[in-house]
């Protein structure tokens, strides 16, 4: 998976395939080269992301949960942030051991 000439990060699939821009995702992992892995709410990509996270040492359940992951509240878009909380909390990036980038509902 190699960079543009121009050296802008790619977003791309588990395949390597290039991601529409505004294509919705739940999670994102920035490679070496700077392109960045988007994880899709599918099985497929819910099982390999909580593979990856455990591997990279993430301990925390919540982001060791698949069911946790397909129902999840927030998305992320071109990077962003996005999603329908509870009333008083909004969706806010967080970031985890190994690159990983996702959002949570969270009051503050």
């Amino acid at each position: 998976m190699a960079s543009t000439s121009e050296g802008a990060a790619k977003l791309l699939d588990l395949e390597g395939r290039p991601i529409a821009p505004g294509s919705p995702y739940v999670a994102q992992q920035r490679q070496a080269n700077g392109d960045i892995i988007a994880y899709r709410r599918t099985q497929q990509d819910i099982e390999v992301l909580v593979g990856r996270l455990r591997e990279a040492g993430v301990v925390e359940t919540r982001f060791l949960d698949a069911a946790a992951w397909m129902n999840g509240s927030c998305s992320m878009s071109n990077g962003q942030c996005g999603g329908d909380c509870p009333s008083g909390q909004f969706c806010k990036k967080v970031f985890t051991t190994g690159g990983f980038e996702t959002c949570v509902c969270s009051n503050s």
